[in-house]
């Protein structure tokens, strides 16, 4: 079973994490590996909708691929969308995230009501750092209408870091790491909790309030600074033991994951004072 420290599940939240916890570990991102799609705007497309879909190491190829297949005026709107969808995905992948989103919004707008179409729109946002409680909307969405992602929780890790959410931040990505078996979530954690130590004690106070007024849960009975901190120690020894089991790749790509947005275990110290100040508690 995952194990939550800091939240108690209730509501409409517990419906969703017990969804989560009775997921395989090898459970779907916020696409499929190989999303392939209907063709059924004619069987004709069935290629080049399977060639923008099915992903390839070079992501520029499907990105070109996908170009072909909207240039086509017998698509149907869901095909459409799917092949947005699919776009989407492989432009966040090279790093366009304003293109991205551009894709994404207009395959939600095609097709509404599509839970990992909310999903990817969520993670583009928190990417851009901006819009983040819309970020938030699309990922809480994404999970109402059915999404079967645990991955989602990597996203609102994300936005409450973003936003200086650290002991947020840090129990969406204890979820996310599906029992600390998914190396960019458990990575995640780790910065998390090295932001929420670099906080003064008056902003730990202040964090503890804002989780307790997040509507998803209460934090454990512990009211001091110095308390939190002794507990986000031995959290933190936990999280970099975790990390160092995986193999040098999965440590790498990790880590590049978190570099795009400017976050390290030598620049979290600096990012925390930056979003703090930008962010601040009340």
């Amino acid at each position: 079973m995952l194990h939550f420290p800091i939240l108690h599940r209730s509501g409409a939240m517990a419906l969703a994490l017990a969804t989560l916890m009775a997921m395989p570990a090898a459970a779907e991102t916020v696409m499929p590996a190989n999303m392939l799609l209907s063709g059924d705007s004619g069987t004709n497309l069935e290629a080049e909708l399977n060639a923008c879909a099915m992903f390839q190491d070079d992501l520029s190829i499907n990105i070109k691929a996908c170009d072909v297949a909207l240039a086509r005026r017998d698509l149907k709107r869901h095909d459409r969308a799917r092949l947005l969808h699919a776009r989407s995905y492989a432009k966040v992948g090279v790093n366009d995230f304003r293109g991205a989103l551009r894709d994404i919004e207009k395959a939600i707008k095609l097709l509404p009501g599509v839970a990992g179409q909310e999903a990817q729109q969520c993670w583009i946002l928190a990417g851009l750092d901006e819009n983040l409680d819309r970020a938030k909307l699309s990922c809480l969405k994404s999970l109402e209408l059915g999404s079967p992602n645990y991955r989602l929780f990597d996203s609102l890790g994300l936005i409450s870091f973003r936003k200086g959410e650290f002991q947020k931040a840090f129990t969406y990505y204890d979820i996310a790491s599906f029992n600390g078996t998914w190396t960019p979530a458990v990575y995640g954690k780790l910065l998390s909790i090295k932001a929420y130590l670099a906080l003064s004690d008056e902003q730990i106070a202040l964090g503890k309030r804002s989780l307790q007024a997040d509507g998803i849960g209460k934090v454990e009975e512990l009211n001091d600074p110095a308390g939190l901190r002794q507990l986000f120690g031995g959290h933190l020894k936990v999280a970099e033991s975790a990390f160092l089991k995986f193999s040098e790749k999965e440590q790498r790509e990790a880590r590049a994951s978190f570099e795009r947005f400017g976050l390290s275990e030598t620049t979290v110290d600096a990012a925390a004072r930056k979003i703090m100040a930008e962010h601040p508690l009340r």
